[in-house]
């Protein structure tokens, strides 16, 4: 070990002073493999990124840049032609904004800072409700049918309010982008014993291979769950797909 070699596991025999010190020191080469191992997901995980986004963010721009060219040289025949060209210039910044918004959120996933962040304590029931009630409007007026189930809670829940509203903001985003609009989106939140269950689920849309996914807000969303001791899960069956989220409630109103 004295020579960097940390796979080198630590013998403890006995129960005196010395396997006691023997002890400290294989649960400390441990923690520094663990350290290590992190890390090294870390910069694996970083270059992937790096690569992707540097692939992915040449063809937008180039195109955009092509159609600003254009437009800035009056290479165009009809109004109409250049309405084209500005209407292909918008979605090409929108491509690259949905790229900056995967790599803000992937900062968060890997980040440490935010989670020194405090919690307060607030009503669930005003909470939920207006987070989930805001978020099923605005779904409702794109033309998806929303089935909503909001149980009474009576209760507080301590939370951050603007890390919660980023998590729910990733799953309205994937609801606009995978659930098929022409099937029932159900919507809930219920206590159980000392815990809010709050359920999403949505049939996926035929057409959920046309849009890119790293998956990046799922994992978003786990993390800003699990920070306020609560849990995340999503599963995919056939062609239903549902999220859970479990938070512990605090005292009575």
């Amino acid at each position: 070990m004295a020579g960097g070699d940390l796979n080198y596991c630590v013998t403890i025999h006995g129960k005196d002073e010395l396997s006691e010190l023997a002890a400290g020191i294989e649960q400390m080469r441990l923690s520094i493999l663990n350290h290590q191992k992190k890390e090294e997901q870390m910069r694996s995980a970083n270059s992937e990124l790096i690569t992707a986004m540097s692939h992915d963010l040449r063809t937008p721009l180039t195109s955009l840049l092509a159609y600003l060219e254009l437009m800035e040289r009056k290479k165009y025949n009809t109004p109409e032609q250049l309405h084209s060209f500005i209407q292909r210039s918008l979605a090409q910044t929108m491509r690259m904004k949905s790229m900056a918004d995967k790599l803000f959120e992937y900062s968060l996933v890997y980040a440490s800072e935010w989670e020194h962040s405090q919690l307060e304590e607030v009503n669930a029931d005003q909470l939920f409700q207006q987070f989930l009630g805001e978020y099923t409007v605005s779904l409702k007026n794109t033309g998806m049918v929303i089935k909503t189930d909001f149980r009474q809670l009576n209760r507080t829940v301590r939370v951050n309010f603007d890390l919660l509203h980023r998590a729910f903001d990733n799953l309205y985003s994937n609801l606009l982008k995978y659930a098929d609009p022409n099937k029932i989106i159900t919507i809930s939140f219920l206590q159980e014993k000392e815990q809010i269950h709050l359920t999403l689920c949505n049939y996926i849309s035929p057409n959920r291979n046309s849009y890119e996914s790293t998956n990046i807000g799922l994992k978003t969303c786990k993390k800003i769950i699990q920070f306020h001791n609560g849990q995340f899960e999503s599963s995919e069956s056939d062609d239903l797909f549902k999220v859970t989220i479990i938070l512990p409630l605090q005292s009575y109103l």
